[in-house]
């Protein structure tokens, strides 16, 4: 109905679901920024619920370079300034090959991370830190091994390569753990 709404060119696109909750905010594309949400440090992310209310995937955050990652300090981080406050959308009816076009918008919501959270995702992060200065990214802990975050590739496609000094790798990116974002959904959609 949104698509239909915004006259959106129907798609069978990945994204398409995404593409019609931000065009119908007024986003010409996916990655379009928002003035409002970015000078408020609103970061903006659509959390796909599988028919059982179950989070379909882990939730894409910021990607890096691994020359960038290394060299930069939790206080400054791109995922710390990411994190700070987010839009969750959920979008319920999601199976991982289902029609995009029956999912339900469900109840928006802005989070943000308690302290404890915040030092969690902080401890993780400076793992992840390590094995950028250290050339050992590909060795990083998978979703399995950590608690609020992982890391894994978040390029176009396998030549999509990260060009740092340290390692040639597909770009990386930074992803909130999906049992951690179901607690989330669960805790603020239903408040």
């Amino acid at each position: 109905d949104l698509a239909r709404h915004i006259h959106m060119k129907d798609t069978a696109a990945k994204h398409f679901s995404a593409l019609a909750v931000w065009g119908s905010l007024g986003a010409r594309s996916q990655n379009q920024r928002f003035k409002q949400l970015d000078d408020a440090g609103i970061t903006r992310r659509i959390v796909p619920i599988r028919p059982n209310g179950s989070v379909l995937d882990p939730t894409s955050m910021k990607g890096f370079l691994i020359d960038e990652l290394s060299d930069e300090m939790w206080e400054d981080s791109l995922l710390r300034e990411a994190i700070q406050r987010i839009l969750f959308v959920p979008l319920h009816g999601a199976a991982r090959n289902g029609d995009q076009r029956e999912r339900i918008v469900g109840r928006a919501f802005l989070w943000s991370p308690s302290k404890t959270e915040l030092a969690g995702i902080e401890r993780e992060w400076q793992t992840f830190h390590e094995h950028a200065k250290t050339s050992r990214i590909l060795e990083a802990p998978p979703a399995s091994a950590t608690k609020y975050i992982h890391v894994r590739t978040k390029g176009r496609d396998s030549a999509d390569i990260d060009p740092g000094r340290r390692s040639a790798v597909p770009k990386r990116g930074f992803y909130l753990n999906g049992p951690f974002v179901q607690r989330i959904v669960e805790e603020f959609e239903f408040a």
